[in-house]
């Protein structure tokens, strides 16, 4: 009878699911980077058009000041506040990928030795 019938993986097989693991962070974060980058570059080429719209139309607004209506400055103001809202998310999506970024670098310093490693030659033991 044998006092110890245990078994464990083999290294080859550890390694490989540790770089798969890896390669899943990787990926998401990828993916994230990607998606923030395209958000930001439509908000970015939007807000560009309305704040030289907003421009115009406060330029308009302001040299008839005197005859401008209620509605006007309701209108001015919302967008105003639209633009400021838009400027806000743009500034947090910079630095939600730049965070994003700080962990891609952490995850190619922390785990290159995993990623680089080359499984060992050997029967698997499970």
């Amino acid at each position: 009878m044998a006092l110890f019938r245990f078994r464990f993986r083999s290294a080859a097989r550890d390694l490989k699911s540790d770089q798969d693991r890896i390669s899943s962070i990787r990926s998401a974060i990828h993916t994230s980077i990607a998606s923030a980058e395209f958000e930001l570059s439509g908000l970015s080429k939007r807000l560009n058009e309305a704040v030289a719209e907003a421009a115009a139309a406060y330029d308009a607004a302001d040299e008839s000041h005197s005859a401008r209506e209620a509605q006007q400055e309701k209108q001015i103001a919302s967008a105003e506040s639209r633009l400021v809202a838009a400027q806000a998310r743009s500034t947090m999506l910079r630095h939600f990928i730049a965070k994003l970024r700080d962990l891609e670098h952490v995850l190619n310093s922390e785990f290159r030795e995993i990623e680089a490693a080359v499984p060992p030659v050997g029967p698997d033991p499970a």
